[in-house]
């Protein structure tokens, strides 16, 4: 009885691991699936945020570029360009005045330069450049083409400080040998522009930058810590237009999504907290793992119906076959079915002596049976 329970456990300790093992297996496969749908739509999420910016961006540049076309027209500042004098006039005042008017609507507009043949001839500046980089911008404004424009550049300010500043001009060079009449050009700060293109809050789960293709920050939404190093690198160095990463630093794991434009050679770029990206299907992992151990107890309890339905027949086969061998000790020293099975074997081999003790006895018996005699016809 003892071989024959332990026959019962091991059968259902087996079925209870296969389930278990199944349920598991089907677990961590959700998991990772709805993980990796979870991540997919967070990726598309930030895509359509990063892809919005780069459109108010453009906007923004369209605006500028419409101003510097505007000014150039303008038959007043037209004139400032052409002649060179800039003795106080009407003139002069109304030139200044609409640039004046236009930087202080749109507050990211930070310097105005009306450009002459020869030299700068007008200036309208909130951060004044130094004479270098006023020289560089002329040079560049004689020899640039109007589809060169904007175009990003390192300037340096009055008092030495650098800065990174996004310039839109407009002149009459629409080929590489077209003369030059004078130029407008228009700074765009980039650190104000950030405040249109970002929100300044602190504490978001996700941040943006802007990116030039030295991985450097042009523009960015509140940052409480510096963006990694190793992270723009990384994104500056990928090859499709759109895509994400994990990238894992010194902190925890971020997500990191980017969109390249290729008109502005820009790489707009969002960073959330990997573990905040998977919040909602990590919070589900409690559920799951309840699920499991409830749907592990029911196949326990299933284990052990099935095991008894199928132990009961085995039992009773095992105790016919040893009543039916006599050696009831057989099953308590001996392996489950081996024993079972040379028990049969030896019922076998009993029924074949059976059958030959009968077929030899019923041999005998007709040999030791007497025998009537023979009757002979009696002719007559």
């Amino acid at each position: 009885m003892g071989k024959r329970k332990k026959l019962y456990t091991r059968f259902f300790m087996s079925l209870t691991a296969i389930s278990v093992c199944c349920i598991l297996v089907l677990a961590v496969v959700i998991f990772y699936w709805y993980r990796n749908i979870t991540i997919d739509n967070v990726n598309k999420a930030n895509q359509n945020v990063l892809v919005n910016t780069e459109t108010v961006f453009i906007n923004y540049k369209e605006i500028v570029q419409n101003y510097a076309m505007d000014f150039y027209r303008n038959p007043n500042i037209n004139a400032l360009m052409m002649n060179g004098d800039t003795s106080w006039s009407d003139q002069l005042y109304s030139a200044l005045s609409q640039i004046r008017g236009a930087l202080v609507v749109n507050q990211y507009m930070e310097n105005a330069y009306i450009m002459g043949v020869d030299e700068p001839v007008a200036m309208f500046e909130n951060l004044p450049l130094s004479p270098e980089s006023k020289l560089e911008l002329f040079s560049r404004m004689r020899k640039n083409v109007i589809v060169e424009s904007p175009f990003l550049w390192e300037a340096t300010l009055n008092n030495g400080t650098p800065i990174t500043l996004l310039t839109v001009f407009y002149n009459d060079r629409a080929f590489a040998d077209s003369e030059y009449y004078g130029a407008v050009a228009l700074t765009v700060n980039l650190g104000k522009l950030q405040n249109n293109l970002f929100t300044q809050k602190e504490g978001e789960i996700t941040r943006y930058a802007v990116l030039d293709g030295n991985a450097s920050v042009l523009m960015h939404s509140a940052l409480d810590t510096p963006l990694e190093e190793g992270m723009l690198k990384q994104v500056v160095a990928s090859s499709p237009e759109r895509g994400s990463f994990v990238y894992r630093g010194s902190g925890e794991p971020q997500l990191i999504t980017y969109v390249y434009s290729a008109a502005d050679k820009l790489w707009f770029v969002s960073e959330t907290s990997y573990r905040d990206s998977i919040r909602d299907i990590s919070n589900a992992r409690t559920l799951m793992t309840g699920l499991c151990l409830a749907l592990i107890i029911a196949a326990a309890l299933t284990a052990n119906l099935i095991s008894r339905r199928m132990y009961k027949p085995i039992g009773r086969l095992f105790g016919n076959i040893v009543h039916l061998s006599g050696n009831e000790e057989a099953l308590k020293t001996g392996g489950d079915f081996d024993t079972v099975s040379q028990e049969l074997e030896q019922i076998g081999v009993k029924l074949e002596q059976l059958k030959k003790e009968s077929d030899d006895s019923a041999l005998m018996r007709w040999l030791l049976s007497p025998r009537e005699p023979r009757r002979t016809a009696v002719r007559r």
